[in-house]
């Protein structure tokens, strides 16, 4: 048994951290739990109903309210005495991997001793856990466990039946200030203009292309920032909006043609979701192409092979 003991960012982060847990338990039958995806069980159906298709997977050990408060409220006093108990570590193990995650090496969940110690109780901390083979075996299956709520799914479908309208491509665009002017010491950071900029190339791109002859472009903004419409619309840009929902944002941006963005497992989440070319802005002055799009088969790793990595220099 699995239990994944503490959280690893915000929503989507959490998404992909389940998500490599969830494939690989599947692959090895095994039991899991995480108890750290609390905040948003109710946005995904078979999360709230402590289902996963079946498999022995569980945001809650007990579906009585109580029991299953007193066990998240006393996970880490858990972890801390249990192997007290059990020095010879005959039945309980933790393990984190807190020195992968500082120097960005990744864990493989394909690791034999690995393996061995999921038939004790093991407790797991960290966030550089992955299993890219088996995400991508069981990516329908994920697929399927993360479908929001059906209300927002509506919501989503009504906003693309609204703003497909008179046009023909609509691409969502991911933008994310705040945060970011420090994060990498703010090298993904980029003015409204310079997000201007990469959206007339893609205007010009579509309307220029004689195979494309009178398409229309329309752009998606999705940012967790407010943002403002005239350094787009001065450059005439057909822009729009979307609901401004943290979650129907992420499913919307899946809905489109294309995405565009930040590095952000946000944008890569929505990518791989709605298998939808995305292309990461990550660095300035860049040249957009459609052709340099491309779907993420997982956290990273894009279909046509490229893997994305920060550049430190």
């Amino acid at each position: 048994m699995v239990i994944i003991d503490g959280k690893s960012g915000q929503l989507a982060n959490r998404i992909f951290s389940f998500a490599f847990f969830i494939a690989n338990a599947i692959e090895y039958k095994y039991t899991l739990y995480n108890p750290n995806f609390d905040e948003y069980e109710e946005y995904f159906p078979y999360i709230e109903q402590n289902k996963f298709l079946n498999y022995t997977i569980k945001t809650r050990l007990s579906e009585n309210e109580t029991i299953d408060k007193f066990l998240r409220q006393n996970l880490e006093r858990l972890r801390y005495r249990l192997p007290k108990i059990d020095k010879n570590k005959k039945w309980i193990e933790t393990l984190n991997i807190s020195e992968y995650d500082k120097d960005e090496r990744k864990y493989d969940l394909n690791n034999q001793d690995f393996l061995k110690k999921t038939k004790k109780i093991l407790f797991v901390q960290g966030w550089n856990f992955r299993d890219y083979q088996n995400f991508d075996k069981h990516s329908s299956k994920l697929r399927t466990i993360f479908k929001p709520q059906q209300k927002h799914i509506d919501n989503v479908n009504n906003l693309m039946e609204k703003q497909r309208q008179d046009t023909d491509i609509l691409v969502g665009v991911h933008i994310r200030r705040g945060d970011y002017k420090d994060f990498f010491g703010g090298k993904y950071y980029f003015e409204w203009k310079e997000y201007a900029h990469f959206l007339i190339q893609i205007k010009d791109e579509v309307e220029n292309n004689p195979k494309n002859k009178n398409k229309k472009v329309r752009f998606l903004l999705c940012s967790n920032d407010t943002i403002p419409a005239k350094p787009f619309t001065d450059q005439h840009l057909d822009i729009c909006f979307s609901t401004n929902h943290f979650l129907e944002d992420m499913y919307a941006l899946a809905a489109c043609d294309y995405i565009l963005g930040v590095p952000s497992s946000y944008s890569m989440w929505a990518s791989f979701y709605g298998k939808t070319p995305l292309r990461i802005l990550d660095k300035k002055g860049i040249q957009i192409s459609l052709k340099d799009f491309s779907p993420i088969k997982t956290i990273d790793h894009f279909q046509n092979g490229k893997v994305f990595k920060h550049n430190t220099e």
